[in-house]
């Protein structure tokens, strides 16, 4: 079910609109569709529409192949590598040989997303060696070289380096498409002459970025003036995400060579203000989260001892950054840095991480920066370790991410909220995570706790509340919902909010083919304070109850209500609707 927005009356005002076109465009919806939906910034609505539209594979198998081509697209598009995987390795052995192969291909590619390399060659192997089909050459020249990429992200440089000397013997001199990772494998060997003459006169970003690396790696290499060359190519307009990361991370290096922590810092932060995390396939320029730590943890000591902080007394050092103006943000964060990683008390702690978050959050990408301090950092590589409130940045940018795998095991064995959070909105976030990461029972458990714990709920807790339903609709937990939306009505006092529970309520019991109750439970929300009301809301409902009460086989009431609208209605696309209805009744007489 489509979450409805802020105001449910609008929304059910349009139904009448949209009944007459939602047959034909539900038929024409198709995989092109949903990929261009996805490619527009809305791949998880893409997915969950998939999900509900894809045809059964066995008995259609023909159009479940075009979906399930872009549903892998899809997942790739978005990094979501684990899922192309895991949907891949069940796929049964009987489907046509040539999707299967471009499937395991995507597998592999997965794979390497994950930093998985000896994965990827088994995967590759198993291609390469195929008996039937036979691949096409430029196939085998891809499987070629993503085997060599699969070495450079093991970190076996010697084997990469080998494969990709008996590829040059067999394809000649590497063309464009080689060209990259040729240079790259060079570069993680320590050849960094080589890799500046295999990209001689290549113009394009990744290219550029990965001579700027080379030169850099040159004993005598003016260290300032490639870190202005990559600070300025950063800066570029054009280019794509990745690529101004890369050039930030450039400059970082540079920074670093220099000893330059604070530039350092401020180089890291744009990176990944830029792009999310550069993956496990992009070894040559991928870095920690410890790497902006560490940057951190060296400014704040530097400038603590020249104010004379002491390690330990973190309330002192707590005051100093709070003393700090804007124009100084990178050494407050430093000074919150020192605090959390070295303070004394969890009070000192749990304080300086709030306040590192806080600070990264005010600034545009700043949840990617915290997603590389606290899941990309040896530090938290256990994650029972992270504080309460990276936890739950954490998962909102996990759940907007489409990852509520990760979402939901960062909520895992969280029971109390962050100092600074609402507990009824934490206690909802963490009820929606488990719910839509398939732990039904225990998001409904959370919520059942929130009831207990609220008599009484105003206007805007009720409609977040009733928005974690929804998600546990779409779950088909259609007898907790029918159950929670019940404990739910006696804690509103809103009039609107108490008809749109009877609504839901009915949506649910229609879901589980108990028509009479949903059609009772409709005309109820129509009437429930006016018996004669006849707004948006009360002709919706009272549409809803006359298809249920069709379906029910009480087609005389049915009648009644679609006559009923008939009349109260001026709008000609409304009208068409209800006649089209009552045609469909007489011909069940």
């Amino acid at each position: 079910m489509i979450m409805p927005p802020e105001t449910a009356m609008k929304r059910l005002a349009l139904v009448f609109l949209l009944l007459c076109l939602s047959t034909a465009v539900q038929a024409q919806r198709t995989p092109q569709e949903m990929t261009d939906m996805a490619r527009a910034g809305a791949p998880g609505l893409a997915l969950s529409m998939m999900d509900r539209l894809q045809p059964d594979r066995e008995r259609q198998q023909s159009s479940w192949l075009g979906w399930e081509r872009a549903r892998l697209e899809i997942l790739e598009g978005s990094e979501r590598w684990s899922e192309v995987v895991d949907r891949v390795t069940t796929y049964p052995t009987d489907l046509p040989p040539e999707f299967l192969a471009w499937a395991q291909t995507r597998r592999a590619v997965a794979e390497l997303g994950l930093g998985r390399g000896e994965a990827a060659r088994e995967v590759l192997r198993d291609l390469i060696w195929q008996v039937v089909p036979r691949p096409e050459p430029a196939a085998f020249r891809y499987w070629r070289r993503l085997v060599i990429e699969s070495y450079v992200v093991d970190g076996r440089l010697r084997d990469a380096h080998a494969a990709l000397r008996r590829y040059t013997q067999d394809y000649g001199e590497p063309g464009e498409e080689e060209r990259i990772l040729w240079a790259r494998v060079l570069l993680r060997a320590g050849e960094s002459t080589q890799a500046m003459q295999v990209l001689d006169g290549d113009t394009r970003p990744e290219a550029r970025a990965l001579t700027l690396l080379g030169a850099l790696a040159a004993p005598a290499a003016d260290a300032d003036a490639l870190r202005q060359k990559a600070q300025a190519a950063a800066g570029e307009p054009g280019l794509r995400a990745a690529d101004r990361a890369r050039f930030w991370l450039v400059a970082a290096r540079a920074a670093e060579r220099q000893q330059d922590d604070i530039r350092r810092a401020w180089y890291l932060e744009r990176a990944l203000r830029h792009d999310r995390q550069l993956g496990a396939r992009d070894a040559v320029f991928a870095f920690s989260g410890d790497a902006l730590w560490d940057s951190y943890l060296r400014i704040g000591r530097s400038q603590g001892n020249q104010r004379q902080l002491l390690i330990g007394d973190d309330a002192a050092w707590l005051a100093a950054a709070a003393e700090l103006d804007d124009k100084a943000v990178l050494q407050r964060r430093a000074y919150f840095a020192v605090v959390a990683l070295q303070g004394a008390g969890v009070r000192g702690r749990d304080q300086a991480h709030a306040g590192l978050i806080r600070s990264h959050l005010a600034a545009d990408g700043g949840d990617e920066v915290i997603a590389a301090l606290y899941l990309q950092a040896a530090r938290f590589a256990d994650s029972s370790a992270l504080p309460g409130d990276a936890r739950q940045v954490l998962s909102d940018y996990a759940l907007a991410r489409g990852d509520v795998r990760l979402a939901s095991s960062l909520m895992e064995g969280a029971v109390r909220p962050p100092a600074d959070a609402d507990p009824y909105l934490w206690q909802l976030r963490r009820a929606r995570i488990h719910i839509l990461g398939g732990h039904e029972e225990q998001g409904i458990d959370t919520l059942y706790t929130v009831l207990a714990q609220h008599t009484h709920l105003d206007k805007d807790q009720a409609d977040r509340f009733m928005q974690v339903l929804f998600d546990l609709q779409t779950a088909q937990r259609h007898g907790a919902v029918i159950t929670l939306f019940t404990g739910l009505a006696p804690r509103i006092s809103d009039r609107q909010q108490q008809r749109e529970v009877l609504f839901w309520q009915a949506d649910s019991y229609k879901a589980q083919g108990d028509f009479e109750r949903a059609a009772w439970l409709y005309l109820r929300s129509a009437v429930l304070h006016d018996p004669h009301a006849f707004d948006p809301w009360a002709q919706t409902s009272r549409f809803y109850a006359a298809e249920a009460l069709a379906e029910a086989g009480h087609v005389a009431d049915a009648r009644r209500l679609y006559q009923q609208l008939l009349q109260a209605t001026g709008e000609p696309e409304r009208q068409v609707v209800l006649r089209q209805k009552l045609q469909a009744l007489r011909l069940r007489e």
